[in-house]
């Protein structure tokens, strides 16, 4: 296994045996984030994001992290196109890392 094609940063030590529970857990709450967004319940879709942005990086996937604090900025100035342009981003970011990562664990 690349690590490259799974982290976009080395995760803290013992976190990379969590990858792939930490990446289904997203993708859960990525359903109940595009929930929020289409019920206008914006104050739940910046909590989720904002718990994104603190704990994507120690697991070694610092594009989460990245993508959690642009879409929580356009949360903020309820910028709703561009926070569906970003769903869309992190909902493509977290499939292709699972794959990436069920890939390698295969």
């Amino acid at each position: 296994m690349d690590p490259s094609e799974i982290f976009d940063c080395a995760p803290q030590e013992g976190m990379d045996e969590f990858a792939e529970e930490f990446l289904l857990d997203r993708q859960e709450e990525w359903n109940a984030l595009s929930s929020a967004l289409q019920n206008n319940e914006l104050e739940k879709a910046q909590l989720l994001v904002h718990s994104w942005k603190g704990y994507s990086k120690p697991y070694g996937f610092e594009g989460l992290m990245n993508l959690s604090i642009q879409m929580e900025e356009h949360l903020k100035n309820r910028e709703l196109n561009l926070c569906n342009n970003l769903l869309r981003e992190i909902k493509s970011y977290i499939d292709s890392k699972l794959q990436s990562l069920q890939r390698a664990n295969q």
